[in-house]
């Protein structure tokens, strides 16, 4: 598909979408136009909201103008439908009910693909609720984790359970813990309360988070100490149990680091050296960093969800030595 201008004003049913989910539905019926495709456009101001560049992440609505200049695919690829297994995503299927998926993402897996080779955690959300999508609605996860992260991660079915997930995380009205492996004893306790603001790391050619008190965004961790270990190799680490108060992007990522304890396996906050330890001698190519246990109260059932996604065996495999 080549389109040379397209121009679509937003109606009352697609209000406080995300501007890529919004387009994602609307190129939907065309299957060479890849999610990769649409944030390329939207990165080269080849798609505008009122006449402006907008982020990827914009809600649009009521009135907005979108127009798409030009979006085209380069790189036509088979039908995911036609490839994946389901098999690995059912199993890793923690709670299901009529609103809401919840999962326990792997890790080496993105939330969306921008590489027409890759397969996304979206994929096998669209294809394992395909007869839920509609012109109008598609099924979709209510955050992101990082690649490497693994753990919780909510998706709604309908509309309604997407503008509520997004509606409690907004409000903080979610309860968020994670597990981390950390370099160094970590102290019993630890309250990190620094103001976050996104960078670009040019030595790794992504996106980053750094402390910044004066232009930063308030974010708060708040740390336990779960296990003190000696490693024969990897030497001092830490199990660490994390509540994050907000969500910035790398938050616990870059909080550990910032006070001198960065999470096993960070390539872009860690420390090198025992970074190489553990993917050449222990085969563990990731950072160790979990989202345990997600709670919050669901108005559909009049209930409280408190969904647990297990330690995953590397972390295991890493905290089998003596403490």
């Amino acid at each position: 598909m080549d389109t040379k201008q397209t121009q679509i004003v937003i109606d009352t049913s697609n209000t406080n979408q995300r501007l890529d989910r919004f387009l994602r539905k609307f190129f939907r019926s065309d299957s060479s136009i890849t999610l990769g495709d649409i944030y390329a456009a939207i990165r080269k101001g080849g798609i505008k909201v009122n006449g402006k560049r907008a982020k990827e992440e914009y809600r649009i609505q009521e009135s907005d103008v979108v127009v798409i200049r030009k979006l085209e695919n380069k790189n036509p690829k088979a039908s995911k439908d036609e490839t994946l297994s389901m098999e690995d995503f059912k199993k890793r299927i923690l709670y299901e009910d009529n609103n809401r998926l919840i999962v326990d993402k792997p890790y080496d897996m993105v939330m969306h693909t921008t590489n027409p080779k890759d397969i996304a955690i979206q994929d096998y959300l669209d294809i394992y609720c395909k007869k839920l999508i509609t012109p109008t609605f598609t099924p979709s996860f209510g955050y992101r984790l990082d690649k490497d992260t693994t753990g919780v991660l909510v998706a709604a079915k309908t509309m309604p359970a997407l503008q509520y997930i997004n509606k409690i995380i907004r409000d903080r009205e979610i309860s968020k813990m994670y597990y981390a492996i950390v370099v160094g004893k970590f102290p019993d306790h630890m309250l990190i309360d620094k103001a976050l603001e996104k960078s670009f790391n040019e030595k790794f050619k992504r996106g980053q988070t750094v402390v910044n008190e004066r232009f930063g965004e308030r974010a708060v961790s708040e740390c336990w100490n779960e296990k003190n270990m000696t490693h024969p190799i990897l030497g001092e680490i830490s199990l660490i149990k994390v509540k994050i108060e907000t969500g910035k992007m790398h938050q616990i990522r870059a909080h550990t680091a910032s006070v001198g304890y960065p999470v096993l396996g960070d390539i872009v906050y860690g420390k090198p050296v025992v970074n190489r330890i553990l993917f050449k001698q222990l085969d563990i190519k990731r950072q160790l960093l979990h989202a345990y246990e997600y709670k919050f109260f669901d108005m559909f059932g009049n209930k409280t969800l408190k969904i647990v996604a297990p330690i995953p065996k590397d972390f295991q495999e890493v905290m089998k030595c003596k403490k």
